[in-house]
């Protein structure tokens, strides 16, 4: 799809929401903190890849998804190394993640769209389980019979 009409660029500014574009993304790390335990592996493995894999499909090849991908690869590393919470820092990492998908797809080749596709379901296994497993810090604990004392 060339960017070509409003219709397309409404299209491209709304699949840029779902994927966090820079000055768009701040959706993103206020969701992860806030959803549930379950809520954030759901929103981790299937809100932005979504549209990854939607860019891929429609707008392959586009030279403005490289340069907004570079922008996303390097931006949220700085906010990151600021943040407390270890849900927001996941957060930054998975925009720079998509950052590189980005690129990928504006690539446009087969090489960087197969790329970009397989790095974005890669980063559903990966980042569920860093999501998982930061959520969980206590399970050894409660292994053993230990509760905490609002549980009991």
């Amino acid at each position: 799809m060339e960017l070509s009409g409003p219709a397309a660029w409404l299209i491209f500014f709304a699949f840029g929401i779902k994927c966090a574009f820079p000055l768009l993304h701040t959706w993103l790390v206020d969701a992860y903190p806030e959803a549930t335990p379950t809520g954030t592996v759901f929103l981790c493995s299937f809100t932005t890849k979504t549209a990854v894999y939607a860019l891929a499909r429609g707008f392959e090849g586009t030279e403005l998804l490289i340069w907004i991908g570079a922008a996303m690869t390097m931006f949220p590393i700085f906010f990151a190394v600021i943040e407390n919470d270890l849900r927001r820092v996941l957060g930054y990492s998975m925009i720079n993640q998509i950052g590189f998908m980005v690129v990928g797809i504006g690539l446009g080749a087969g090489m960087g769209v197969n790329g970009a596709v397989a790095h974005a379901f890669n980063d559903v296994l990966f980042k569920g389980l860093l999501f998982m497993s930061q959520l969980q810090p206590g399970w050894p604990l409660r292994l053993s019979g230990w509760q905490p004392t609002a549980y009991r």
